[in-house]
């Protein structure tokens, strides 16, 4: 930080001998150089966020306690991180990127068993509502068969006269129930 101060006041204290397109040339070379260090910090920092899901299931597959998974895992993630960026990145930071990460993992995996279990109610009711249409069906089926039965139990008791209704659509029912 030393170093940026200095070069700072250089320039203004050389700025009546430095000619104007001198002093845009540095302050541009500053601004690309700031720019292209603020794009590597983000994308270190979106590759530590990737890392830390691989790091979090590395560290579940041992039998430690929460603490010591979490230690295990942010072990794992700072290795990544570049010793130019130590400085602005410290190992509280990658605490917490490793934290956000399991939060959202925690999250994904409870909105997925809050989703299965919907879908089983769901497939339940379906097939509760299957059944009851299935019995409605053999009601009707039942009553048409009914209704069948009686027409022919009349017209076989045209024919013969000593057979009752009961005996016709017991016969009736034995013959069709093979």
């Amino acid at each position: 930080m030393s170093t940026v101060v200095w070069i700072i006041l250089w320039v203004v204290s050389n700025m009546e001998t430095l000619g104007v397109e001198a002093i845009i040339s540095l302050v541009l070379a500053g601004l690309s150089l700031i720019v292209t260090f603020i794009g590597h910090y983000f994308y270190v920092r979106g590759k530590l966020h990737k890392a830390a899901a691989g790091a979090i299931t590395n560290a579940e597959q041992d039998d430690k306690t929460g603490a010591e998974k979490l230690e295990l895992a942010v072990d794992q993630v700072y290795v990544l991180v570049p010793a130019s960026l130590k400085v602005f990145i410290h190992r509280s930071s990658v605490r917490k990127i490793v934290q956000a990460a399991f939060d959202k993992i925690e999250d994904y995996a409870k909105k997925q068993v809050e989703k299965k279990s919907k879908k089983k109610k769901r497939m339940e009711i379906r097939q509760m509502r299957m059944t009851k249409a299935k019995a409605r069906r053999s009601r009707r089926e039942f009553h048409r068969n009914r209704t069948s039965f009686l027409t022919a139990a009349e017209s076989m008791k045209s024919k013969t006269k000593k057979i009752t209704n009961n005996r016709i659509l017991k016969r009736i029912g034995k013959r069709l129930t093979i």
